[in-house]
């Protein structure tokens, strides 16, 4: 099964960077493909990105892992069934909450 998402922007609830924007990037992990997505350019606390990914699962499961993080400072979190991910449809599917209330993507 192939799933192919995107991810548009988040909302993040901590911020690392008090002078300056925040520029953060999210890295995904499924199985064994690691995905690194840019970084969003002065971003700030709302980074925006026009990202799209397929991911592939030969019996249509496993956890998909994101991590937000600005430079090597993580934001947030979030554990996504790929069957979750097939279910949210090709209509936006909407946000995905991150762990701990750190924000949405």
């Amino acid at each position: 099964m192939t799933v192919t998402f995107a991810i548009s922007e988040a909302i993040i609830m901590k911020d690392t960077n008090f002078l300056f924007d925040m520029s953060p990037n999210y890295t995904m992990v499924f199985k064994e493909e690691k995905v690194e997505g840019e970084e969003a350019s002065g971003g700030g606390t709302n980074p925006k990105w026009e990202a799209e990914h397929t991911l592939e699962s030969s019996d249509g499961t496993g956890i998909i892992n994101f991590v937000f993080l600005n430079d090597s400072e993580m934001l947030g979190e979030a554990n996504l069934d790929f069957a979750s991910l097939l279910g949210m449809g090709s209509d936006g599917g909407g946000w995905i909450d991150m762990d701990d209330d750190c924000g949405k993507f």
